[in-house]
């Protein structure tokens, strides 16, 4: 009995010795996250993500230096809660961009995407607001940028699945006339008081619009292997 517990230790710390991690080249993946605004305080309060997506082509080098290209389109309705009017509407914004970063998997089946995507975006801002006003939308457009990490887990050498954290900057000072001029607009309180929806002066619109997007994706590897045991690589 205690050599047949022997014989299953020594078995298992074999298999640990000689398992072989996912070695991705090159790849596709998908990703689709939940896009929540953090600044600047009209974008924060006003526009509720809905939905951003992005598909890109990466590949990566055997140093786990990767290079990607993709495109990524972001949707934010108007949160009716928080403006002192019905306005209906949202931001379209699409975005294509480079990506770089750092891609490895650290066990047989856990790895990590770190990187940063920059590109160029062009908005579109719709709201029944603008249409009344004979103005169809509001364009606005500039650099973009999305620092990204992902917790990666492989289901098999050609299939893994992920969780996504990203950090975009978005090129523009969102301001309550972007959805259309109103009496709400640049409405300034008495009392100083910049806390009440729809109510904002001109500091709380100094700052870049910025988002924070949590999400999942899936990623489809082309010459899907694994690396050479490790027992002399670790």
């Amino acid at each position: 009995m205690r050599r047949s517990i022997l014989m299953v230790v020594f078995c298992l710390g074999i298999a640990k010795v000689f398992s072989q991690k996912l070695d991705p080249d090159d790849s596709f993946t998908f990703e689709i996250c939940l896009p929540n605004s953090i600044a600047n305080k009209p974008f924060r309060e006003i526009m509720q993500g809905v939905v951003s997506f992005s598909p890109y082509y990466q590949y990566t080098l055997k140093n786990a230096l990767s290079f990607g290209v993709g495109v990524n389109y972001s949707y934010f309705n108007i949160n009716q809660f928080r403006v002192t009017q019905k306005i209906f509407g949202g931001m379209h914004q699409g975005v294509s961009y480079l990506k770089v970063g750092h891609e490895k998997f650290w066990t047989e089946r856990l790895g990590t995407d770190i990187g940063v995507k920059m590109g160029y975006s062009e908005t579109f801002v719709i709201s029944d607001l603008l249409k009344s006003q004979n103005v169809m939308f509001r364009r606005m457009n500039g650099v973009f940028i999305e620092p990204t990490i992902a917790f990666v887990i492989s289901s098999d050498v050609n299939s893994s699945y992920r969780f996504v954290v990203g950090f975009p900057f978005y090129n523009f000072k969102f301001q309550p006339w972007t959805l259309g001029e109103g009496s709400w607009s640049y409405a300034t309180s008495s009392a100083g008081d910049n806390n009440t929806p729809g109510v904002y002066d001109e500091s709380t619109t100094k700052s870049q619009a910025r988002s924070f997007t949590l999400g999942f994706g899936y990623t489809y590897y082309f010459n899907g292997k694994k690396s050479e045991p490790w027992l002399d690589s670790e």
